[in-house]
């Protein structure tokens, strides 16, 4: 539980917007939105609360292919948009070139992290899918 505190923390504190630790079969995900007043949860509440999200599918990470500029295709990347394993779903442009963003899973959109002509690093999360 250290861990994920920690994570949490340095997350918010370097402006980080998700979070992901991973130790043997369990994985955990947490998108990190700021807040302007500090909330305390009671230990108790917050156990089983970290239980369901270790049990929940793990959201696939979809990632920029090469450094560039983030632009959408016909449809809007959004969340809950339904997406194929393979399929297209957006572009990164680089040096007036551009490269297909695919997904790696069949499922739902979850989140997006990036809007267009937002600048991406290589690998950088792009959306998260959780599988269908």
């Amino acid at each position: 539980m250290q861990d994920v505190k920690a994570a949490l923390d340095a997350a918010v504190r370097n402006g980080y917007k998700y979070v992901k630790l991973k130790s043997g079969s369990e994985e955990f995900v947490a998108e990190v939105r700021a807040s302007s007043r500090k909330q305390t949860v009671p230990k108790a509440a917050a156990a089983p609360a970290l239980d369901q999200v270790l049990s929940e599918p793990t959201l696939a990470e979809v990632k920029s292919p090469v450094v560039g500029y983030f632009r959408e295709r016909s449809h809007p990347l959004e969340p809950g948009l339904e997406v194929e394993a393979g399929q297209v779903i957006a572009e990164v442009v680089a040096v007036g070139l551009s490269n297909d963003v695919v997904c790696p899973i069949q499922g739902v959109v979850d989140s997006v992290a990036v809007r267009p002509g937002d600048p991406l690093e290589y690998g950088q999360v792009i959306a998260l899918v959780r599988p269908s």
